[in-house]
């Protein structure tokens, strides 16, 4: 899949890429940082937020891979700029949390990890980091509930592997699609 998705990519910063083209170089680069690629990923998003700086998910992982860095602030900074684009999107509320919540602004980790938890009800992830956060404002009762709530979602969701089965189908569909349109030759018409 990376073969054929770095063959559609080309340079990921050409502004003359089509839509196919920047969806293949942003799919590329989320391959390379599931698999350990992180250089070459970062590389790829690099590329994309500067040809087409609406891409919401390239900020978010910028910034996540800032974070791994230990680049708090710059992780922060590309967090501001997926969630100017995508103001809901709970995987980067929730990281935008978890670092608040690092730097001691607990009230405003609060907020972005109540969001993230609304926007992903199943997600356990953003509850735990509440509860951790309830646990340091001296709110027990808050932080228990949390808890709960984690323990919960953690019991009746055992499925995730299910829901990652079936993006990963998704993912497949999507690239086969993305094919067909780069090379319709595949289609077999």
């Amino acid at each position: 899949a990376q073969a054929l998705l770095k063959k559609m990519a080309f340079h990921a910063d050409d502004p003359t890429l089509t839509s196919q083209q920047r969806l293949a170089a942003l799919l590329l680069a989320i391959s390379y940082y599931t698999t350990d690629r992180k250089a070459e990923a970062a590389t790829i998003f690099q590329q994309l937020t500067r040809s087409d700086p609406n891409l919401a998910l390239a900020w978010y992982y910028r910034a996540l891979l800032a974070s791994e860095a230990g680049k708090r602030s710059r992780a922060l900074e590309f967090l501001s700029r997926s969630l100017a684009i995508e103001p809901k999107y709970p995987r980067a509320l929730y990281l935008r949390g978890k670092l608040l919540a690092d730097a001691g602004k607990l009230v405003e980790a609060q907020r972005d990890l109540e969001a993230a938890a609304s926007g992903d009800p199943s997600w356990s992830s953003p509850h735990y980091q509440l509860s951790q956060v309830f646990r340091r404002l001296g709110k027990p009762d808050l932080a228990a509930k949390e808890s709960k709530t984690v323990a919960q979602l953690d019991a009746t969701h055992p499925c995730r592997l299910m829901s990652i089965v079936f993006h990963a189908g998704i993912l497949t569909l999507l690239m086969l699609t993305i094919s067909l349109e780069y090379d319709p030759s595949l289609s077999g018409c």
